[in-house]
């Protein structure tokens, strides 16, 4: 993590030539203090395309490194995105089968029990997985009605 307090008072030069003083400096802004006045960048837009750029070296390299490692975090979540979407079907054809599975366990379940009698695993299961879940059978609208009206069960 980068501490942008090291940067404030820090000799800064824009693309035109005019050196400027750091005023403040985090994550979203940076405003700097130039003879004319102060100016406030963006400050990933204005590092990257090289509008401005710290006179010290070593700021300029640890601003630079956390610039890397930006891009390697949001490269490692577009990855991670990836893998979800391609995964994602499988899922979708296993939650369908276990649903199954519960649907004819409860068909058992209300012959012995009768129709008011709720399976907790199933109605948290309901309640995790309703949105991949493709085509609610009447018990899913049954026992997830017991789930939205308080009947929680965890």
């Amino acid at each position: 993590m980068l501490n942008y307090q090291e940067f404030l008072k820090a000799q800064i030069i824009n693309k035109n030539g005019e050196t400027g003083e750091v005023v403040s400096f985090d994550e979203d802004r940076i405003t700097i203090r130039y003879q004319e006045g102060e100016k406030v960048y963006n400050p990933e837009v204005a590092m990257r395309n090289g509008f401005l750029s710290f006179v010290d070296e070593r700021l300029k390299r640890q601003y630079s490194d956390e610039l890397a490692y930006k891009d390697k975090m949001k490269k490692q979540r577009e990855e991670l995105i990836r893998k979800i979407d391609a995964d994602r079907p499988i899922k979708i054809k296993r939650v369908n089968k276990i649903n199954k599975q519960y649907e004819e366990k409860m068909r058992v379940l209300w012959g012995l029990f009768g129709r008011d009698f709720v399976y907790p695993p199933y109605v948290k299961f309901l309640k995790n997985y309703k949105d991949l879940i493709t085509k609610p059978e009447d018990i899913f609208k049954k026992l997830f009605r017991y789930y939205e009206y308080g009947y929680k069960y965890d």
